[in-house]
């Protein structure tokens, strides 16, 4: 049995699998020391006891809010079970929010338990965001000394006390309330959505059942941000599968993990795939100039090969032969930078250009796009193994039932789906749904006649251009982001006659184009993008790129921006989707440049301005 259906809450899932294999490894950590240190099903179950019944000791109660402030570790999953067990509710915060965000969650939730990284973590809330709090507890370091509320380190926390139960007196159910997740925004405060244990147990059901490629013993990586669902719903998957979840507190050392943990599965966003490529190119650029048509050689066939099975047409005798012996020669070493037990790669957050995807499938492995909605428990849709369109995200979950309307925004209805953001006026939640209870995502997108989803932008952000067109700006960006010199686009135009591109490039790929022509590259953003060969190639990427859009969707100019899009500068959300007011704001002056040297062009003053981009550039 994979999974157990009689799991009334997540809790019980883990005791469940305790049940199962008592002995057997279920996550680890590093130590100071830098190794990795196992704890097995019975010791993670017996700690999350010890600590359920510590923190009712210090009055938690069922109902409560706990909020957990901190990076990924191993002690953020034994809070959140701890606090589960207790019957209360956890509240995942980012931790590089702003104070004043952190300040504003914690009001919102009417959290009275904070568990943070450090005491220095606390400190830096203001004093008001604490007011109340009840109780504040430490991962690290000793016990915040900071007065009302009352501070406690997580070591005191695990010293068992004999015969303390935990503190529910009946057990949890199904419809029990078990997390509220903070949209992270474009706009706006972050609005609060609350799930029971019902729904993250269909969350983890699906997950399950989509993939059922992954086995007990399997090995996970947990690196993403675990105030955000998908990486809990991974972790929980990992229980019910009896998969090991290994805990990368630093996201710069998630490489070091791949090659000492070597996953069967692995869940990331663009941006780490990005950096990824940027890396295999890098490795293969440093190999032997003797080798260079071998290596050539072999990214042809696997490109070949891999286009043969996307459709799903048998490859030519020659070519299977050729790429069989290239591939052992040349590319397993390449995709042995993933270790030698990699099933399969998930992609999400945000869209994944599909040169990216299709490197990686020629080189061996699997990148698979999903996607994901922060009102629906459930993943919405998702490439599988088996079954797979890139460029698409995928088939709905089977939980889903999506529709689509008819200017092409997705309806979802489902248990997975939430009933309304918390402290919503009724009248306004029930805006957000159809009369038939179809939950509005504002994502537009299309079917196919297979049935796989593809995205093509989001309601609110469609450019409505001056002459009447609208323009879905992340179907823009989509394309021009398939050059591999070209990291980030966002689109501007917005009551304008056309469109307009900020630009900011792949430092790595870039410097390989300089290279060739025996150019360095600039160390600094400013010069960088002042660089007329730089902007030359960007030029020529969206000139070579625009075809594929309507003259109405091309950008008349572009600049070349100094650095990439940030968190945090606020220019991205924690889930990297572009703050387009952010980024308008402030590029302001950037942007009325283009428009003035664009107008200053005849052949720019009509609706098929983009052909005048032989004179764009850095603004």
């Amino acid at each position: 049995m994979s999974f157990e259906p009689a799991a009334e809450s997540v809790p019980a899932l883990l005791r469940w699998r305790t049940e199962q294999d008592r002995a057997a490894p279920a996550c680890a950590s590093r130590t100071r020391e830098g190794d990795w240190r196992t704890v097995t099903w019975h010791e993670l179950c017996s700690q999350v006891a010890v600590t359920s019944a510590a923190l009712g000791r210090l009055g938690l109660r069922r109902g409560d809010r706990l909020a957990v402030l901190a990076r990924t570790r191993r002690e953020w999953q034994v809070a959140e079970m701890s606090a589960l067990e207790a019957g209360a509710v956890v509240v995942g915060i980012e931790p590089h929010a702003a104070p004043e965000q952190i300040q504003y969650v914690l009001r919102h939730s009417r959290a009275s338990f904070l568990v943070a990284d450090n005491a220095q973590m606390i400190s830096a809330i203001p004093q008001d965001g604490l007011a109340g709090i009840s109780r504040v507890i430490v991962f690290d370091g000793p016990a915040p000394s900071i007065g009302p509320p009352d501070g406690i380190s997580w070591q005191a926390l695990q010293e068992p006390a004999v015969g303390v139960a935990p503190t529910h007196s009946a057990p949890l159910k199904q419809d029990d309330p078990a997390t509220i997740i903070y949209t992270s925004g474009t706009t706006g405060q972050p609005k609060a959505i609350l799930y029971t244990h019902r729904q993250l147990l269909l969350a983890c059901r699906s997950i399950v059942e989509a993939f059922p490629e992954i086995c007990p013993g399997d090995a996970f990586l947990c690196w993403l941000p675990m105030a955000h669902l998908f990486q809990r719903m991974m972790n929980l998957a990992a229980i019910a599968k009896g998969a090991q979840t290994y805990f990368v507190e630093d996201p710069r050392d998630v490489m070091t993990a791949v090659r000492q943990v070597e996953p069967a599965v692995f869940v990331g966003v663009p941006r780490f795939y990005e950096r990824l490529h940027e890396g295999i190119q890098q490795r293969l650029a440093r190999l032997p100039r003797w080798l260079a048509p071998l290596v050539g050689a072999a990214l042809a066939a696997g490109r070949q090969s891999a286009a043969c099975r996307r459709e799903r047409r048998r490859a030519p005798v020659g070519l299977h032969i050729r790429h069989a012996v290239l591939d052992r020669l040349i590319l397993k070493p390449v995709r042995r930078v993933m270790g030698r037990n990699i099933k399969f790669m998930v992609t999400g957050s945000a869209p994944t250009p599909i040169w990216l995807l299709e490197f990686f499938h020629s080189i061996g492995l699997l990148l698979l796009e999903a996607y994901g909605v922060s009102e629906n428990a459930v993943p919405m849709a998702a490439n599988r193994v088996r079954e797979y369109r890139f460029g698409s995200v995928g088939k709905p979950f089977a939980a889903n039932q999506l529709r689509l309307a008819a200017d092409g925004e997705i309806f979802v209805r489902g248990e997975g789906v939430f009933s309304g953001y918390e402290g919503e006026q009724d009248a306004a939640a029930a805006a957000r749904f159809t009369d038939d209870g179809f939950y509005q995502t504002g994502d537009v997108g299309r079917l196919d006649e297979e049935g796989f989803l593809y995205l093509t932008g989001r309601k609110a952000e469609i450019i409505k251009t001056s002459t009447g067109r609208r323009v879905s700006p992340v179907s823009v960006e989509s394309v021009y982001t398939r050059s591999p010199l070209i990291d980030q686009v966002v689109a501007v135009g917005n009551g304008r006659k056309y469109l307009v591109g900020l630009v900011a490039v792949c430092r790595a790929a870039v410097a390989r184009r300089l290279e060739e022509s025996g150019l360095p590259l600039p160390e600094s953003g400013e010069q960088l993008a002042g660089m007329p060969e730089v902007v030359e190639l960007v030029r020529r990427e969206l000139e070579r790129l625009g075809p594929e859009l309507a003259p109405h969707e091309r950008f008349a100019d572009f600049a070349v921006l100094p650095e990439p899009l940030s968190i945090a500068r606020g220019e991205l959300t924690p889930t990297l989707k572009v703050r387009r007011e952010r980024v308008a704001a402030r590029y302001a002056e950037m942007i009325e440049s283009l428009y003035v040297r664009a107008e200053a062009r005849p052949e720019a003053r009509t609706e098929a301005g983009p052909n005048a981009l032989a004179g764009g550039g850095v603004a």
